[in-house]
């Protein structure tokens, strides 16, 4: 519904005029420098011999008393109060030609050019041509009463152009008159009221043609009359209350009837009748725009098929078929309350089937079906307020599932089995918030099982064996945390499946108590305490093919600092006991621990890489492992236009005016 706007903004100038005018009279400056011209005018002068002759007059009944009150005339003796009263009459005279009759001739016959800021305007009466001081142009002509703007007269704007032609009071709209747009254009012509339109007027559109003739209130449509499209077509012919249709109407579209009967507050409410293309499609009660019951078909404002179906309370109810825009099926099933509830089929923008199942107040509920916009399965299975939840099957292009088993708000939440694109099984186990959780199997993207055990967050956490994604061999059996080796744990080779490892784990590194083994004789290597993948603290390193000792003692960062003989006499020293020989013995062994025994061949260790911390330290992860907490899956979620989720209303019978 189009609604008239308060034509405000088309009285600026006569505002700045007022502003102008006001601040004028209230500059102190400017009130002192009035006070002095105006005790010098012909008015003032006329005002003061006026009074001065009343008094004058009013001494005449007196007689002199005195010769002195004589003027010595020649023949005859002249009281001074006659000769003083024949001066004020030669000087009143002319100032009251002045001030009685010079200015109605002015007024009446001549036009006075000023500055809109002259101090002269508030005593000024008269015709004036107002212009702005530095451009000189012309800003109003009309009529001035005491300063102020009443009558007829004509406002400009700085750039010449007439804005308004009409009469004012007190320096607003009052009385006929016309309004301009800034182009020049008729803006609207008619009656005003304290600047708004008021009474009987036209409003025009800026290319001159009709935009509504009736009555106005205050600036806004009121009563009779009828408002235009700008193509010049009628877009309604009855009542207005405010602005608004009201009371008996009839409303157009293209120069045809599309509704005729009562309104209220710009919609059809009470009786009325709809149209198409003639012939009458609803009849009966509407409220609020809509049509209140009963079996209807609506059309857009193109004239496209919009409903057809049932309708209850003015809101889609029972069976019906709504369309798009085009033309084309948008859904066809059930509605309640002007939403999709029950069983129905949603259709895209070309035709394609989106969804088929039931629904729920306008949302997919129950068991349904949802499709690509290529008409591919995306997913089967249990649905709740749009969102898939309980058993369900998503699905990838092809047809190939992506995802079996349970959902919760939209994502994997309890048992369930993910896949690759491929069709190859990713993880097998417990989902919560859409990554791995609890117990579960995952595989590489071969399909070859990679880890099984128990999952926190997407990340392996707890009891888990992790093995080789190319053999399929078990590679560690153990404690995990975040991810990584933490805890008790063993290492085994893929290749000969014997141990390489058991002990301590930290952040994925030999940390703690362990033992390190040959991967092809399975003899020890290593025993002892490690720290950050290094042996660290006491420790034994033995010939592997032997299996003797080949070091014992106490090391750090992989290095024997101080051997197992010299701990010993260290401590025999610190006991107080006396061993002979103790002390050439512990020379001999080593002392320092930088060389192992002769023949001793580890093929690791100290002896042949000093960074040992690479050489021992840095426990075999399983290489090509899935990054669980990336857990790929399909999008659950409405944003990925998979999943075509209706509106949670259906659209209503909307007769609504559309001007706009």
């Amino acid at each position: 519904m189009s609604k008239f706007n308060d034509p405000q903004g088309f009285t600026n100038m006569v505002y700045t005029a007022v502003i102008r005018v006001m601040r004028t009279v209230t500059m102190p400056v400017q009130s002192a420098i009035r006070y002095v011209r105006n005790a010098f005018t012909g008015q003032s002068v006329a005002r003061k011999a006026a009074n001065d002759v009343t008094e004058s007059v009013k001494n005449l009944t007196k007689p002199p008393e005195s010769i002195r009150e004589y003027v010595d005339a020649g023949q005859y003796y002249v009281a001074r109060v006659v000769v003083y009263l024949m001066l004020l009459v030669l000087i009143v005279t002319p100032a009251l030609i002045l001030n009685y009759v010079v200015p109605p001739v002015r007024s009446r016959f001549f036009t006075r050019t000023m500055p809109i800021d002259s101090v002269d305007i508030p005593s000024y009466t008269g015709k004036v041509r107002l212009t702005d001081r530095s451009s000189g142009k012309v800003l109003f002509e009309g009529a001035l009463q005491s300063g102020r703007i009443n009558g007829f007269g004509k406002l400009y704007d700085y750039d010449g152009n007439t804005r308004y032609e009409g009469t004012f009071q007190m320096e607003v709209y009052q009385g006929y008159g016309e309004l301009y747009y800034k182009e020049g254009g008729l803006r609207y012509k008619g009656n005003f009221s304290g600047n708004q339109f008021d009474g009987q007027g036209t409003l025009y559109f800026n290319d001159g043609s009709v935009q509504y003739e009736g009555s106005f209130a205050k600036g806004l449509y009121e009563g009779p009359g009828t408002l235009y499209a700008g193509d010049g077509s009628v877009l309604y012919k009855g009542d207005f209350v405010k602005g608004l249709y009201e009371g008996q109407g009839t409303l157009y579209k293209n120069g045809e009837t599309v509704y005729e009967g009562m309104f209220k507050a710009g919609n059809p409410e009470g009786t009325g009748r709809g149209y198409h293309d003639g012939s009458v499609i609803s009849e009966g009660e509407y409220k609020d725009s809509y049509f209140q019951k009963g079996y209807t078909t609506l059309y857009s404002d193109s004239g496209a098929l919009l409903y057809t179906g049932e309708v209850n309370d003015g809101k889609y109810d029972g069976e019906g078929s709504l369309y798009n825009e085009d033309g084309s099926i948008l859904y066809e099933g059930h509605f309640s309350k002007g939403e999709y509830d029950g069983e129905g089929t949603l259709f895209d923008q070309y035709g394609q089937t989106v969804y088929e199942g039931t629904f729920a107040k306008g949302l997919y509920e129950g068991n349904g079906t949802s499709y690509s916009s290529d008409g591919e399965k995306v997913y089967s299975g249990s649905f709740s307020k749009g969102e898939y939840e309980g058993e369900g099957t998503l699905y990838g292009t092809g047809g190939r599932v992506l995802y079996s088993g349970k959902f919760a708000k939209g994502i994997y939440e309890g048992q369930g089995k993910l896949y690759s694109e491929a069709g190859n099984l990713l993880y097998d186990g417990a989902f919560k918030a859409g990554k791995y959780e609890g117990d579960g199997r995952s595989y590489s993207e071969a399909g070859t099982l990679v880890y099984e055990g128990s999952f926190l967050g997407g990340e392996r956490e707890g009891k888990g064996k992790a093995y080789d994604p190319g053999s399929g061999r078990m590679i560690y059996d153990g404690d995990f945390s975040k991810g990584v080796y933490q805890g008790d744990g063993f290492l085994y080779d893929p290749g000969t499946q014997k141990k390489t490892y058991e002990g301590g784990f930290r952040n994925g590194v030999y940390d703690g108590k362990g033992i390190l083994y040959d991967p092809s004789s399975g003899g020890k290597l290593y025993e002892g305490e490690f720290s950050l993948g290094a042996f660290n603290g006491a420790g034994k390193l033995y010939d592997a093919s032997t299996g003797k000792v080949a070091q014992e003692g106490e090391f750090r960062n992989g290095v024997l600092v101080t051997s197992q003989a010299d701990l010993n006499q260290a401590a025999d020293a610190a006991s107080g006991v006396n061993q002979s020989g103790g002390g050439n013995s512990g020379s001999n062994s080593g002392g320092s621990g930088t060389a192992a025994e002769p023949g001793v061949n580890l093929g690791i260790g100290p002896s042949q890489n000093t960074d040992s911390s690479a050489a021992v330290g840095s426990a075999p992860q399983e290489s090509s492992a899935p990054q669980e907490n990336s857990t790929p899956r399909r999008n659950s979620g409405s944003s990925s236009g998979r999943q075509h989720r209706p509106e949670e209303k259906g659209p209503g019978i909307n007769l609504r005016n559309r001007e706009n």
